[in-house]
């Protein structure tokens, strides 16, 4: 992590994508080397493990209040992409969870924009929830946002942020309840409709 007054800057990589890619390249070589006859087998786990080493990419995040933007920046073997998103569009930042086959949990962080777009950071899940909770609370602190952590089943947390996000728009649109206003000198006042959740 990298901060300054203006600049957030987080950074995750894919170690153990590519922990599991460097095993199975010491794997393959020792199977050429121990038994000529699983070769086939060898060089399949050599190209698999490339996979591990050139589709993962390191993810550099950063919020910065002098340019109003948020970037996610990937940088791979395979080349590099950018996502930039402006501060004000920025509604929450949430860490979601959903389960794994075996019932364990798997995280990913996601920013939600104020037209109601989840970007999350990775298409995927994976452990490490505490260091993932870390940077959702750095995000929300220095952007001034808040959020709800979305699990299997919070989805109402999240309607109601959706809900709530939808009744700040209408009110700021139609003004606020005591405003009165005087048009051909008829007195008028517009009212909020109220949206139920």
């Amino acid at each position: 992590m990298n901060e300054d007054q203006n600049t957030l800057t987080l950074r995750e990589y894919p170690i153990v994508l590519w922990i599991i890619g460097l095993f199975m390249i010491i794997s393959g070589a020792v199977w050429t080397v121990a038994s000529p006859q699983t070769r086939l087998f060898a060089v399949m786990d050599l190209i698999l493990s490339l996979v591990f080493f050139l589709f993962p990419k390191a993810l550099t995040v950063t919020a910065d209040r002098t340019a109003q933007m948020v970037t996610l920046e990937y940088r791979g073997l395979l080349g590099r992409s950018k996502k930039e998103v402006p501060i004000q569009d920025v509604a929450a930042v949430q860490l979601q969870v959903t389960r794994d086959s075996k019932g364990g949990s798997m995280y990913r962080i996601a920013m939600v924009c104020k037209d109601g777009k989840t970007i999350p950071f990775h298409s995927y899940y994976s452990s490490g929830a505490s260091g993932k909770q870390k940077k959702v609370d750095q995000l929300r602190a220095f952007l001034g946002v808040g959020g709800q952590d979305i699990g299997v089943g919070g989805m109402a947390g999240a309607l109601q942020m959706v809900h709530e996000q939808l009744q700040e728009q209408v009110r700021a649109l139609s003004g606020g309840e005591g405003d009165e206003h005087v048009t051909d000198g008829i007195h008028w006042r517009l009212q909020t409709p109220a949206i139920d959740g």
